[in-house]
């Protein structure tokens, strides 16, 4: 049996669709069904449950998953371990982080890393804090960056690093003289918010729910430069890390202000690994990296 074969199954398992696996493979949707059908006339039973809205593992399918899983996982991990012993750092490095940090705090790292061992390269996806961390559980990637992750047994934190929220307003907006703020001061003014998946809504949802604080939501996206882009252009108020939009501050187009609310101040970034994982070196190093710049 080809790796290939193991890595094409294992794609569509994680993501329920040939089409999907296909893209983000890079190869024809017609070979990854191909490779399907030689894997299950191998087994001698169906892997898959074919619906109109996607695909479904059988059970049989589901013990094939878990025994890919480990495959992929052991080859990966023996990648690193025989460049590890011939005294080079190299491999791949899989980030699964929020877009903030991607904007302002990977680059650093990456481009110190990548100096010093220009045989790593890295792969990062971002999205919600929620998606990030089944990404790091499902071995899709390597470690995780994410703000106000819910706690879970099966993550090692490796750095927990205190970020407060700010509110963030454009220079021309009825605020912007404010030395703090409350939540209640703020139950008529417009704001914009991240999608429930993130951690800062999260956060902030928790905050308000308990002071009973309804605020209009004039804007609600996935994207961080549409959310501060709302906030610049004075439409309204906007809720992040301070270094999220440090760049806006030092230009002038956006104003930091500090959130006199309890349960804010005390929000956190966290770089976790998943439980009992082997953590290649190439990973290790990032990781120093990255605490070094934010610690």
């Amino acid at each position: 049996m080809e790796l290939s074969t193991v890595r094409y199954f294992h794609k569509v398992a994680r993501s329920s669709s040939i089409r999907e696996a296909a893209e983000q493979l890079h190869v024809s949707a017609s070979a990854i069904s191909r490779k399907i059908s030689q894997l299950e006339e191998e087994f001698g039973q169906p892997l898959f449950e074919r619906h109109a809205r996607g695909i479904k593992l059988t059970q049989a399918g589901e013990i094939v998953r878990q025994c890919f899983h480990d495959v992929l996982q052991n080859v990966d991990s023996l990648h690193d371990q025989l460049g590890e012993l011939n005294g080079l750092l190299r491999g791949k490095v899989r980030i699964a982080t929020v877009e903030g940090a991607v904007t302002y705090l990977l680059p650093q790292a990456i481009a110190s890393l990548h100096s010093a061992y220009p045989n790593v390269f890295f792969e990062i996806t971002t999205s919600g804090g929620a998606d990030v961390v089944e990404s790091v559980l499902e071995d899709e990637a390597d470690l995780l960056i994410a703000y106000n992750v819910n706690p879970d047994a099966r993550l090692a934190v490796v750095a927990h690093i205190a970020l407060p929220l700010y509110a963030a307003v454009g220079a021309n907006h009825a605020l912007r003289a404010a030395k703090s703020l409350s939540l209640r001061d703020l139950s008529t003014t417009r704001i914009g918010y991240l999608t429930e998946s993130h951690g800062t809504r999260r956060l902030l949802d928790n905050a308000m729910n308990e002071l009973s604080i309804y605020p209009a939501r004039t804007l609600v996206t996935n994207s961080v430069e549409s959310l501060k882009a709302f906030a610049r252009h004075g439409i309204g108020i906007i809720f992040l890390p301070r270094f999220v939009f440090e760049r806006e501050v030092r230009s002038g187009d956006l104003i930091a202000i500090p959130i006199d609310e309890a349960s804010l101040l005390t929000a956190s970034l966290i770089i976790a690994v998943r439980r009992n994982r082997r953590v290649a070196r190439a990973t290790q190093e990032l990781i120093k990296r990255l605490t070094d710049l934010i610690v």
